[in-house]
C-alpha cells in the first residue's frame, strides 16, 4: 500500500525550492485513488515558465519538466530501451476511481534527491535508472514509498513530444489513446498547436473526435479557434461532428479571428451567416469583449458594424458585469477610439455592477487616473463633472 504522507517524502517534491530560485514555477498534483488491493497516490511534479498558464503549456520546451522517476524522464526523453527496462522492473497497477474507472498505472520507486544531480538525471535517462536502483535495491526492508505513475499522463506527453514508438508501446501496455493529462487529451491538445502529424497519429489510433476537453471544447473547436484548418480538415474527416449543429465550432473559429485580429475572416465568416457575432465562449465572453481586451480598434468597428451588443455582460461567474465599455477603461493601455466608439453605439456609460463595489466605467476611469478617457466621458457626458468631483481620488474597489 503506497501512503499519502510519502507525498511529502517524495524527494522530487524537496526539488521544489531549488528550482524556484532559479525563476521556475513548480506545480505539484496529487490525488488519492480509491481505497483498494491496488491504490495508490499519485505524484506527479511538473514545472511551468511564468507567462505560460495553464492549458497553454509548451511540450517542446527542453526546460519544462521536473520528473521524480525515471519512467518520466525516459518518456519524455524518447528512450524506448529505458522505457521498456522499466516495464520489465516494475509491474502495471489497476486504479479505480470516481464511477469506477480503471485506469493502468505503472508502480515505481522515485529518484533519491542527493544520489545524483538533478540535471543529471534529467538529461540522462540512464542515469537516473541507475540511481533508481541503487536507491530502492539497496534497502533489505520492504519498500512503502512507492509511487505509481498513471500511463495516461505518459502518453499525452510522449505524443506531444512525438516520440510516437513510445507512444505506441505505452497504448500497448493499456494507456488509454483518450486518457487526459490535467483537463486534455492528446487530441485536445496537439489540435489546439496545430501539429497535423500528432493528429493523424492519435485519430488513426482511435482518439475519439468528439471528446470533450477543459472548457468543454472538442478537439474541433479549438483547432477552428487557433485557425488550424487543416487540423479542422483531418477531423471533420474522422467523423468530428459536435458544436457544428449549434454554432459552437464557427463561434469558436470567429472567436479566434479576432483575437488574431483577422478582419478579412471575421468578415467571412459573419457574412456566411455561420457564426453568430454575439456568441458566448466558454469563459462567458463575445467576440466584441475580446476585441476591445486586446485594443484592436478597426476589429471593434468592424464587430459594432455587424451587429455586436454594445452593452453585453459576460455569461457566467468569471468577471460577471463587466461590459465592453468596462474592459475598454481597465485595459492596460485604454483605447480612446474604443471607447469613442463604443459611446457611439450606445454604450451605457451609467452601468454598475453591485456585486462589484458599483463603480461605472467613468468611476474606474477617474479612480484609476486614466485622464484621456476621463475626458472624453465628461465632453460626450458634461453632467459627468459633478460625479468626477464625488469619486476623484478615490481607490478603486479590490478585483479592479
Amino acid at each position: 500500500m503506497i501512503k499519502s504522507r510519502h507525498l511529502r517524502q517524495w524527494p522530487a517534491v524537496a526539488w521544489i525550492t531549488e528550482f524556484h530560485k532559479k525563476g521556475v514555477v513548480v506545480m505539484t498534483v496529487a490525488s488519492s485513488a480509491i481505497g483498494t488491493a491496488d491504490s495508490a497516490t499519485i505524484g506527479l511534479v511538473f514545472s511551468l515558465s511564468e507567462s505560460e498558464s495553464e492549458s497553454e503549456w509548451d511540450f517542446d520546451r527542453q526546460d519544462v519538466p521536473l520528473f521524480g522517476t525515471a519512467i518520466e524522464i525516459a518518456v519524455w526523453k524518447g528512450h524506448m530501451q529505458t522505457v521498456e527496462r522499466q516495464f520489465d522492473r516494475y509491474s502495471v497497477v489497476d486504479l479505480t476511481g470516481e464511477g469506477g474507472r480503471v485506469r493502468k498505472g505503472l508502480r515505481v520507486c522515485p529518484i533519491p534527491r542527493g544520489v545524483v544531480s538533478i540535471e543529471e538525471t534529467f538529461f540522462s535517462p540512464e542515469s537516473a535508472c541507475s540511481a533508481e536502483s541503487t536507491f530502492c535495491e539497496g534497502s533489505d526492508t520492504e519498500r512503502d514509498d512507492e509511487v505509481v505513475v498513471l500511463l495516461d499522463h505518459l502518453f499525452v506527453r510522449a505524443v506531444l513530444r512525438r516520440h510516437y514508438r513510445v507512444a505506441g508501446f505505452l497504448l500497448d501496455q493499456g494507456a488509454d489513446v483518450n486518457g487526459r493529462l490535467f483537463r486534455d487529451t492528446a487530441l485536445v491538445e496537439a489540435s489546439r498547436r496545430g501539429r497535423e502529424e500528432q493528429v493523424s497519429f492519435l485519430l488513426d489510433r482511435g482518439a475519439g473526435a468528439d471528446i470533450v476537453g477543459g472548457g468543454g471544447k472538442t478537439p474541433l473547436m479549438v483547432a477552428k479557434r487557433a485557425g488550424h484548418e487543416k487540423v479542422a480538415r483531418l477531423l471533420l474527416e474522422k467523423g468530428a461532428t459536435k458544436g457544428l449543429s449549434d454554432g459552437r465550432v464557427e463561434g469558436e473559429a470567429l472567436m479566434g479571428a479576432v483575437e488574431r485580429d483577422e478582419r478579412d475572416r471575421v468578415g467571412s465568416l459573419l457574412s456566411s451567416e455561420s457564426a453568430d457575432v454575439n456568441f458566448f465562449d466558454a469563459e462567458g465572453k463575445t467576440p466584441l469583449m475580446r476585441a476591445v481586451k486586446r485594443g484592436h480598434e478597426e476589429m471593434v468597428l468592424l464587430l459594432l458594424d455587424r451587429g455586436a451588443r454594445v452593452n453585453v455582460v459576460p455569461e457566467g461567474r468569471k468577471r460577471k458585469g463587466e461590459t465592453p465599455l468596462v474592459l475598454a477603461v481597465k485595459a492596460g493601455k485604454p483605447s480612446v477610439a474604443i471607447v469613442s466608439s463604443l459611446f457611439d453605439y450606445g454604450a451605457d456609460l451609467h452601468f454598475a455592477n453591485e456585486e462589484r463595489g458599483g463603480l461605472t466605467a467613468f468611476d474606474i476611469a477617474v479612480c484609476c487616473r486614466r485622464d484621456e478617457i476621463t475626458s472624453l466621458f465628461i465632453d460626450r457626458h458634461p453632467e459627468l463633472v459633478v460625479r468626477h468631483e464625488d469619486v476623484h481620488g478615490e481607490a478603486v474597489p479590490a478585483g479592479y
